[in-house]
């Protein structure tokens, strides 16, 4: 083969498929890896014209024929929030191990918006949306089916509409915190929790309260606040404020974990002295607050890595759920001391 040609333009697959001395449905069958087999020698011809002729598959013409990109829909419910923006951080550096594309959209925890988001990410051929934390509309099922790609629930299954889902071991993570408050504190333990009365932060109370009755300890209504961790200082306030003070708290989220731990001192409450604290999610963040926040951790990498390679299943047609289990991390928060400050 010849170099230098063609002289000018950009390089098509017509001119490989000259260069190579083939037809361009074959060259088609060596870019895409099929539909056909190519014969080894033919496929090395194809292969030194791409190299020689620096010829760059067009990504657009490729998703044409084949009905798919490289594309990834996510659809997360907040990306300001550090749980799910470090999630989508995650399934970023996944999906691009594996050569793919992300694009990302916010619902707001609103399921208008989050069908806007899907429609839209159908039409550009995605290989796959990933839907995190769905509040699961009633139109959600109807409108799943008519998206024409696989989609996979991420951290809220939803049975009803039997699609695959990865999800951590919530009701497990709600049983350890409490387990561990349990060998802190004789008094009252409080739950701390979101508003919206769904899972996964339902598991998490549920999980909770079985461990609380398990022990015969009592059990009371949790403290319903926003996920905003100014909401959450809000209501510790209050509770820290008042004549029910106590003597421990799980708090269903970090993000609301970071609002009591400020409410704390303004109400005169020392941690863990007063209050012994517990959160559950496992982000970094909890290293570098005063105390140190002790945690139920999930694996944030490990629910990425399910969620895009269950995406990535195209002939795989279960529905089945991946559970990613949880671990307890104690700090200082919770009247724990860390291994390197014991000496």
């Amino acid at each position: 083969m010849g170099s230098g040609w063609p002289r000018g333009g950009r390089v098509t697959r017509d001119d490989v498929a000259r260069l190579a001395g083939t037809s361009t449905a074959v060259v088609s069958y060596v870019v895409n890896g099929g539909p056909r087999p190519v014969a080894t020698a033919t496929r090395a011809r194809v292969l030194q014209a791409i190299r020689e002729l620096g010829y760059r598959p067009n990504a657009v013409a490729r998703a044409l024929s084949t009905r798919r990109t490289d594309l990834l829909g996510l659809v997360v419910p907040d990306a300001t929030n550090p749980f799910f923006a470090r999630l989508a951080h995650a399934v970023e550096q996944v999906a691009a191990a594996a050569g793919h594309l992300v694009l990302v959209g916010n619902s707001s925890f609103d399921p208008a918006t989050e069908e806007r988001y899907l429609l839209a990410f159908a039409q550009l051929s995605p290989a796959a949306l990933i839907l995190v934390d769905s509040p699961g509309s009633p139109r959600l099922r109807d409108l799943v089916a008519d998206l024409g790609c696989r989609v996979v629930l991420l951290h809220r299954q939803l049975p009803r509409l039997g699609l695959p889902s990865v999800i951590a071991d919530d009701y497990r993570g709600g049983w350890l915190a409490a387990e561990h408050l349990m060998a802190h504190r004789a008094g009252t333990i409080r739950c701390l929790s979101g508003s919206d009365r769904q899972s996964p932060v339902l598991d998490r109370e549920r999980g909770f309260a079985a461990a609380l009755r398990a022990a015969g300890r009592p059990v009371a209504a949790p403290i319903r606040c926003g996920y905003p961790r100014g909401e959450a200082m809000a209501a510790a306030r209050r509770l820290l404020g008042g004549p029910d003070r106590p003597e421990a708290l799980f708090v269903t989220t970090e993000e609301q974990a970071f609002g009591v731990l400020a409410a704390a001192p303004l109400a005169g409450v020392r941690v863990p002295e007063d209050l012994a604290v517990i959160a559950m999610d496992g982000l970094p963040d909890g290293e570098f607050t005063s105390p140190p926040l002790s945690t139920v951790a999930l694996d944030i990498g490990q629910l990425a890595r399910h969620a895009v390679t269950t995406a990535l299943r195209p002939d795989d047609a279960r529905s089945g759920v991946t559970v990613v289990r949880a671990r307890t991390v104690p700090r200082a928060s919770c009247g724990c001391v860390a291994a390197d400050e014991r000496g």
